[in-house]
């Protein structure tokens, strides 16, 4: 039997192994770091890995600074790999899962996830921020990777900072802010297979000593993957920003986004999965084994199902202000956002399905934090959210496929309200030299309501019945932080946090997920800042973990539908190692590897209602929760040639790398995706600065698909979501 490698390293060794000679040299936390090879260098002349800087406690600081499992991925870095979506940035980091849904990416961090926020007026368990600004929906994914300063991905229940929905952890995607007094920008054009063509610039411009504004917008499409044309790309996002500073101790950003997406949604293929032609979208005929004729000319013959179609749009309004009291920095944070969806799409051969939705949803944050230079690091708060989803349950038909029949009078929810009010604060005391202590807590007020009307025709319906309910929850975080060395950080914390209960679409409701984390980690530099080598090891108590399944339900003609449940109580526990290593200013390698044990026990009812009766088929299994691999972790290296007239040419790899696991916890065959290895490599040349460079690619070398979801019976015809083929392009870029 294999025995897994285990590394043990003394904290004393730590220590001594931690230089004290070389001091931090932070940049602005709005400054994108260089953190290609050949910028592997620190202000003060030395080679080594550059301090990226992060907010993610709500305050400037660094990564090696900050005791939290977190890991940040630059603009820079973003635009240089091609890394188009937040899922294709978040697949970069450790023990992360993206899995497909109708509402976007669900996200997928230690094996805490959610597809329940697939509905309506659902949560995620990740707590989603673009700008500060928290985002109930991540359907544009255009809206989230334009422009980006960095993207911060934290790891572990962030509860007490960021509130509700934070259980797997939170993600803080930063654009790029104005610049006072520069006049720059840079502009990014890519072209690949499958007609792919995706243009992003931005530009700065000073418009006087206290005064900036930035504009950035990214277009992007390519033909769709499968053989029905699904999975095409058809969108733009634009972004304004203004930055003014009329006085040192005051500066106010405004900022407006819009984004829209009208590529045809990703298509189904049928289980199990034809690795020979796995983007073919035909599904077999019926053959009393492999579904229920529902449609009796389906079952006759196969069938090629077509794409769906799409119009979804999103715009943000939002601003933030912060004022210098001396002993204190006071920001507020108003945004409202617009969210509308328009999806006719068909999952399986069975029938389309129209849905049309639209979301306004209003934030207000409010922030007290201490001064950089005070020795006791303290932060308070009072956070609201509001937001209303209306849906149409008539959306109009598009596409030339056979609907559901509704059968009339038909009850149906239109109206789903989200309201949470939240308290926070967190103070670091140092106790000894070198010494910390934390303590935080925060108390989450959260509102669910879904209206519901009882419609006699399309244009007839009177007022139904209304659900509400109401959740109260306190959430705290303690800790101890130690300087080891000025190069070495060791912590310890136990944390707590919520998702967010609701009400499913037939009235249903399920009660809020609860998590209590323990968690230690060592951060370190060695060798003169050219290693870095970041430990983190964690414990979870999870309860109460919401589950998307299939239920009985008399009031859909198919006798069962989708619905959140809780459904289990897990453990989980693991560990995670990032290693970066810059021996050179040529050369970068940086591995990640995350460990994971997690198991629960579920019950659900996985019958079905006929003629009016539930049929009850309860299921009680101890198993692994869906998207969870035991082992993952990501290897990359890079390296760079100096040439003639000061140009240079760099060559990269990636290399992705999962152990099996499954997408869903229904009883399935087709659940299962095995591992896996996904890997990507490029070759740039630029000019001196990076003024202009030129980048061959390719992506997904091996051509493998991976599953992301799986329909699995109860619904006949099982399908399956899956990964995007082999893709390779190239891509110009400047800076002026």
């Amino acid at each position: 039997m294999t025995q897994p490698v285990r590394f043990c390293i003394p904290l004393g060794a730590v220590a001594m192994l931690a230089s004290p000679a070389f001091a931090q040299s932070a940049a602005p936390a709005n400054a994108a770091p260089d953190t290609s090879a050949a910028a592997a260098q620190n202000a003060d002349g030395t080679t080594g890995i550059k301090d990226i800087v992060v907010t993610a406690e709500r305050r400037s600081s660094t990564i090696q600074k900050t005791p939290i499992a977190l890991t940040a991925v630059t603009g820079d870095d973003v635009r240089e790999r091609q890394l188009n979506t937040i899922g294709d940035v978040l697949r970069q980091t450790p023990a992360v899962v993206v899995q497909n849904s109708t509402k976007g990416q669900a996200i997928f961090i230690r094996g805490i996830g959610s597809t329940g926020d697939a509905q309506e007026g659902g949560d995620p368990a990740v707590n989603l921020n673009i700008d500060g600004v928290y985002q109930q929906q991540a359907l544009v994914a255009l809206a989230s990777s334009l422009d980006i300063n960095r993207v911060e991905v934290l790891r572990g229940p962030q509860g007490t900072l960021y509130g509700r929905n934070s259980n797997a952890g939170s993600i803080n995607i930063v654009s790029n802010d104005p610049k006072l007094g520069d006049n720059s920008g840079y502009f990014n054009l890519q072209f690949g297979d499958d007609r792919a063509l995706r243009a992003e610039a931005a530009a700065n411009v000073a418009l006087g000593d206290d005064t900036a504004a930035r504009i950035a917008f990214v277009t992007n499409r390519h033909d769709g993957y499968f053989s029905n044309g699904g999975d095409s790309a058809n969108g733009y996002a634009v972004r304004g920003k203004l930055k003014v500073q009329p006085s040192a101790p005051l500066s106010i950003t405004l900022a407006a986004l819009w984004a829209r997406e009208q590529g045809n949604p990703q298509s189904t293929v049928p289980a199990p999965l034809d690795t020979s032609d796995p983007y073919n979208t035909t599904y077999p005929a019926y053959d009393g084994t492999n579904g229920n004729p529902f449609f009796p000319p389906l079952a006759a013959s196969a069938t090629d199902v077509p794409h769906g179609v799409q119009d979804v749009k999103f715009g943000m309004v939002y601003g933030q202000l912060d004022y210098d009291l001396g002993f204190g920095t006071f920001t507020l944070l108003p945004a409202y956002s617009y969210t509308h969806q328009y999806q006719d799409s068909v999952l399986l051969p069975l029938g389309a399905a129209a849905q049309e939705a639209t979301e306004h949803a209003k934030s207000l944050e409010a922030r007290l934090a201490s001064s950089p230079n005070s020795p006791v690091k303290w932060v308070v708060g009072l956070f609201g959210y509001n937001a209303d989803d209306d849906a149409d349950p008539f959306a109009p038909v598009t596409v030339a496929f056979p609907h559901q029949v509704i059968v009339f009078p038909d009850v149906a929810a239109v109206r789903y309200g989200s309201r949470s009010y939240a308290a926070f604060g967190q103070v670091t005391v140092p106790l000894a030299a070198g010494l910390r202590l934390t303590g935080g807590a925060r108390y989450t007020h959260d509102e669910k309501q879904v209206d519901f009307r009882t419609y006699s025709s399309p244009t007839s319906s009177t007022a139904g019945p209304s659900y509400d309910r109401k959740y109260g929850q306190d959430t705290y975080k303690g800790g101890l932080e130690y300087d080891l060395s000025s190069r070495s950080l060791a912590y310890a914390q136990v944390s707590s946090g919520f998702k967010a209960g609701g009400i499913n679409p037939n009235g249903s409701g399920y009660d809020p997920e609860q998590i209590t984390a323990y968690e230690a980690g060592l951060k370190n530099r060695f060798f003169q800042n050219r290693v870095q080598l970041n430990l983190s090891a964690y414990y979870y108590d999870y309860r109460g973990y919401q589950a998307r399944v299939n239920a009985p339900d008399c009031s859909n003609s198919n006798g069962f539908s989708q619905q959140t449940i809780n459904a289990a109580k897990l453990k989980n526990y693991g560990a995670e190692a990032e290693l970066t290593i810059a021996p050179s200013r040529h050369d970068r390698f940086y591995a990640s590897a995350a460990y994971l044990h997690s198991r629960g026990r579920f019950i659900y009812d996985n019958g079905v209602c006929t003629a009016g009766m539930i049929t009850h088929a309860y299921l009680d299994l101890t198993a692994t929760p869906p998207n969870s691999p035991e082992w993952s972790g990501n290897v990359s290296y890079e390296h760079s040639f100096d040439l003639p007239g000061g140009s240079t040419l760099s060559a990269r790899g990636d290399v992705r790398w999962s152990a099996s696991y499954d997408t869903a916890i229904d009883i399935s065959a087709f659940d299962h995706q095995g591992s896996f290895t996904r890997t990507d490599a490029s070759v740039t040349w630029a000019l001196p600065g990076e003024r202009i460079s030129l980048r061959a690619f390719i992506k997904n070398i091996e051509n493998k698909t991976q599953k992301l979801f799986t329909l699995a019976p109860p619904i006949p015809f099982a399908a399956l979501e899956i990964s995007d083929p082999r893709t390779y392009g190239v891509a110009l870029s400047a800076k002026f």
